[in-house]
């Protein structure tokens, strides 16, 4: 009963945010009384979390997974699913640092750029963030960034990945050269 209501509180909140998201919606979404949710989760801010201890449990299975982490990142999914809600709770002005407080996805790519790609912890953490802005960016203004730019929608989807790994690249694009920024010791 609980993953149940879970998955519909998910897309709720995905729909309509915390600030707008209705509890008797979710219950009827996950066929149970509404009652049934506080009894499980208490406060609407106890479901948010639970929702969001969930996406980041399944965001870092999915970027752990065998699939190539800028497909990952570029896909609608757990991930996308994630990165939407947190946008909607930030705009919202939520306080998302108590609602999650641990980011273990973010900490592994953080890792894997130190152990894989040899970047200074410093330059690793800002690279994961600009990644990852680039991946809200995309995942929340897709239809007005496609509409605006005039973009084929299926050749900025394949595109993507590229720009996720060229952005996450320790390197200028070619890989000659130094490397910029915090990494060149500017």
């Amino acid at each position: 009963m609980t993953e149940a209501l879970l998955d519909a509180a998910e897309v709720e909140l995905v729909r309509h945010g915390a600030a707008h998201a209705s509890i008797r919606r979710i219950a009827a979404a996950a066929r149970v009384n509404h009652g049934l949710v506080h009894r499980y989760f208490g406060a609407k801010s106890n479901l948010v979390a639970a929702v969001l201890a969930r996406l980041s449990s399944r965001t870092a299975d999915q970027l752990a997974g065998d699939a190539p982490l800028v497909e990952v990142l570029a896909t609608d999914g757990p991930v996308a699913r994630h990165l939407r809600i947190l946008a909607r709770l930030i705009l919202d002005g939520e306080d998302v640092a108590t609602l999650q407080p641990e980011h273990p996805a973010i900490g592994a790519l953080v890792a894997d750029a130190v152990r894989d790609g040899g970047a200074p912890l410093e330059l690793a953490q800002v690279r994961v963030a600009q990644v990852i802005a680039l991946v809200f960016g995309w995942h929340l203004f897709e239809p007005f960034l496609l509409d605006a730019s005039g973009a084929s929608p299926d050749l900025a989807r394949a595109e993507l990945p590229g720009a996720v790994a060229a952005l996450a690249a320790l390197r200028p694009a070619g890989g000659r050269g130094k490397p910029t920024g915090a990494a060149a010791g500017t």
